[in-house]
């Protein structure tokens, strides 16, 4: 027998990208940016019964959140700024509430 999937959208309102990289069946995590061509950052973000979060990263200018889990544990990166080193970082977002991990 076929296996059915069912498919929604995932377009942050004003994104010109929204991009979508996990889900745990009620919230789907991804990043989305204004204006891929510019200097406009990618920001993280949740989506869950319709309602957008979005995933700031304090001393950050860009986040990605890249999955989840079924207790709701978001992951994801985000870089170091200049005065702190270069690198990529990763984050844990328990339900939204940013933490960085080394």
């Amino acid at each position: 027998m076929a296996k059915v999937y069912a498919f929604a959208s995932a377009d942050f309102p004003g994104a010109a990208e929204s991009l979508v990289f996990d889900s745990d069946g009620t919230t789907a995590v991804g990043g989305f940016t204004v204006d891929p061509g510019s200097n406009t950052p990618l920001t993280g973000f949740t989506f869950t019964s319709g309602t957008y979060e979005i995933l700031p990263v304090p001393s950050s200018t860009l986040s990605v959140a890249t999955g989840i889990n079924a207790s709701g544990l978001i992951v994801g990166a985000y870089p170091l700024v200049p005065a702190r080193g270069v690198g990529t970082r990763g984050v844990t977002a328990p339900r939204g509430r940013i933490s960085s991990a080394a």
